[in-house]
Formats: structure tokens, C-alpha cells, sequence
């Protein structure tokens, strides 16, 4: 379960094979990112693949990647491979961008205004 947060990167790309980099960074995030979660202010991780339009010329991201943060510290820390990054071998960095050979389609940073939860 993912805590509320104030802001959000949110980073999409045009991987080469989808399933691998999902297994791969879920790998990443499931050893390094847990660890790092308390210290390094991030309060959630995800990865989402595209369902529709797949292929779409205006849209051709199918993956899709977010980190959220309580505070522009740790989002900047994120974006300078620090905060939850820090402790990535840079093996298995290489090895992502392996698969996404043209780097991210774009990443961006937002601000959560409003959301809800169910509890």
C-alpha cells in the first residue's frame, strides 16, 4: 500500500522488451527501494505497462514509472540519483537502459492537489 504523497516523478518509456524491464526494476525496487523508503522520503514506487493504444504514434511510451515524495528535497534527490537511488548498483541501471535504449520518453515532476483513499 502506497502512503499519500505531496509529489510525484512521474517517467514513461519505450522499452525494447516491456516484461523485462518491469522483472528487472521490480527486482531493483524490491531490494534496494524498500530499504531506502524510511531515510530517503519516498513513499511509494510503481510501474505500469500501456493497455491502449499500444503502438500509437502520438504515444508511443508502453512503459510507465512513478516515485512519490513528501518533499521537493527528496524529488530532487531522486532526479540526481540520490534519495531512493542511492544505493542502485550501477549494473543494474546499465542493464535497464539496456532495454530502453533511447532513455526515458519523458519524466516529469507534479504536484499532488487532491486525492482520496478508501480507509
Amino acid at each position: 500500500q502506497q502512503e499519500p504523497s505531496k509529489y510525484v516523478i512521474l517517467n514513461a518509456a519505450v522499452p525494447t522488451d516491456v516484461n523485462k524491464v518491469v522483472e528487472l526494476s521490480s527486482n531493483v525496487a524490491n531490494k534496494v527501494f524498500k530499504k531506502n523508503m524510511r531515510k530517503s522520503g519516498i513513499k511509494g514506487w510503481g510501474v505500469a505497462t500501456k493497455i491502449a493504444p499500444v503502438h500509437h504514434k502520438n504515444s508511443p511510451a508502453t512503459i510507465f514509472f512513478w516515485d512519490a515524495y513528501n518533499d521537493m528535497e527528496g524529488i530532487m534527490g531522486h532526479l540526481a540519483n540520490e534519495a531512493a537511488m542511492a544505493d542502485i548498483p550501477e549494473s543494474s541501471i546499465n542493464e535497464i537502459f539496456s532495454y530502453m535504449p533511447n532513455g526515458w520518453y519523458f519524466r516529469s515532476v507534479w504536484e499532488v492537489i487532491a486525492s482520496t483513499s478508501s480507509n
